[in-house]
């Protein structure tokens, strides 16, 4: 079993240096967590089936959920795709703690462009950034070590050699240490229809191909209940059956002229959800409300909070505007708030950074300002008195 626990990084976009967030529990864990939002990865060390990312309008939300797919993305594959933009800094420095069948493990690396002249290696003309300094600890786990176990990095036996030893210039070998891929996904905010309604993502025809009927019928439901059904048919065509009415065989483009945006968004941000906990994987998702009444939302976070739904362990990740979304999560230390001062992007986590009245309502604290994650008071007002002042009263 593979859990990241901890993520600390530097120079990476508009994110401070030494950016850190932690994915275990920050508090005592009571039997009823374990029935609903925590999970026991190892005896005694705890981490969420759902995790929160809250803060104003580009306050770094979808920074930090990019940032932790990298990271995932070089565990898995060794390799960490080169972005000009993605460098704040001449190098980025990354540190990963996570556990991996009875152990935890501390990797430390520094990521570098590619040098010019020297022909990286590549997949689709997209270079790999060449990884430095790389460090690898091992400590096995026990029950007594807990949550704590993160503090004990300088005393972890040093396996770098043992298992870094073969990595190359832009490939590390630490992808060697995991027998099977991790399983991750991540799901953007990316709009699935263009103005006119013209264009749908391909990524949701290949989900409903690879849809079970039994899963994808009360997903449709749930969404649009006049919908009786949506079937593949070969190549890039749809068959659509509305209740009442023939049914339209149209090519996959044309959906976006049939049904809502949230009606698309929904059928494949559950398809992949339910992927997410038959897989036990993380599944991460930028503004997780768009488009979407908030009882879609509360539905999909319940399926993730619910052992019986996630026997595995599958682990949510998600950014919301949505400040009702935040009571849906009772563990306070699952939610962190992002801030951006002077450029730079820092986390506070709500239970360990903030005092937080238990008898309220985290929304009404949210709605309150008492996070400091509201539009600017006098950017609104610069904004009205701009438009009284530029406005052309003569339209004659």
């Amino acid at each position: 079993m593979f859990r990241l626990l901890k993520m600390t990084i530097s120079g990476y976009r508009g994110l401070a240096d030494g950016f850190s967030i932690s994915f275990l529990t920050q508090a005592k864990v009571f039997d009823e967590d374990l029935s609903k939002q925590v999970v026991e990865i190892d005896k005694r060390l705890y981490g969420f089936r759902t995790m929160a990312v809250v803060g104003a309008n580009s306050s770094g939300k979808s920074t930090l959920l990019r940032a932790v797919i990298m990271a995932l993305g070089l565990l898995e594959s060794g390799r960490f795709p080169y972005g000009y933009f993605d460098f704040a800094a001449p190098s980025i420095s990354l540190s990963l703690g996570f556990y991996l069948d009875g152990s935890v493990y501390f990797y430390d690396c520094v990521l570098e462009p590619p040098v010019k002249g020297n022909g990286p290696l590549a997949v689709n003309n997209i270079p790999f950034a060449q990884i430095r300094e790389e460090h690898l600890r091992k400590i096995s786990y026990s029950a007594y070590r807990g949550n704590r176990v993160l503090d004990l990095k300088e005393t972890a036996q040093d396996i770098t050699k043992e298992i870094l030893s073969r990595s190359l210039r832009d490939t590390s070998a630490i992808s060697g240490l995991f027998r099977k891929p991790i399983a991750y996904d991540i799901f953007t905010n990316n709009a699935v229809v263009d103005f006119y309604g013209a264009y749908v993502r391909m990524t949701l025809y290949d989900y409903l191909k690879q849809a079970d009927s039994k899963i994808l019928a009360p997903i449709i439901e749930l969404l649009d209940d006049s919908i009786e059904k949506i079937v593949p048919q070969k190549g890039d065509r749809i068959l659509l059956k509305k209740k009442g009415k023939p049914p339209l065989e149209v090519p996959v483009s044309a959906l976006g002229s049939l049904l809502s945006a949230g009606t698309l968004r929904g059928i494949e941000l559950f398809l992949r959800a339910y992927a997410a906990l038959k897989s036990g994987s993380i599944f991460l998702v930028d503004e997780i409300e768009g488009s979407f009444h908030k009882d879609i939302v509360e539905n999909l976070i319940f399926l993730f909070n619910d052992r019986e739904t996630n026997p595995k362990g599958a682990m949510l990740l998600f950014s919301t505007h949505l400040s009702e979304t935040l009571d849906l999560l009772k563990r306070t230390d699952s939610i962190y708030v992002m801030h951006r001062k002077k450029d730079l992007v820092y986390a506070s986590n709500l239970k360990a950074d903030y005092q937080v009245r238990s008898g309220l309502l985290t929304s009404h604290q949210f709605d309150c300002g008492i996070f400091d994650t509201g539009v600017n008071y006098e950017h609104v007002m610069n904004l009205r008195r701009a438009i009284l002042t530029g406005t052309d009263t003569d339209i004659s």
